[in-house]
């Protein structure tokens, strides 16, 4: 957990851990619970493709090619 490529995103995960039992117990807000549930699942899953190789980069071309459309790079012919 402390190898710097690692390092920040495991303090996200803990910091958001502990909002989620703030947020719960203290001040019982539901929208801030799902967003830092939403946080702390999104920095496990980033924890853990750290281990996979390329797992990183991997991911952000699946997000990319899902959120913008692809890369611009490719002209596609227009279906006639």
């Amino acid at each position: 957990m402390l190898d710097p490529k690692r390092a920040i995103i495991s303090i996200i995960f803990v910091v958001s851990m502990a909002c989620t039992l703030v947020f719960a117990f203290f001040l019982d807000s539901k929208i801030l619970i799902i967003i830092s549930i939403c946080v702390q699942f999104s920095s496990l899953v980033w924890y853990v493709l750290s281990y996979i190789p390329y797992g990183r980069q991997m991911c952000k071309k699946c997000l990319k090619a899902c959120c913008c459309g692809g890369d611009s790079d490719e002209k596609s012919s227009p279906i006639i």
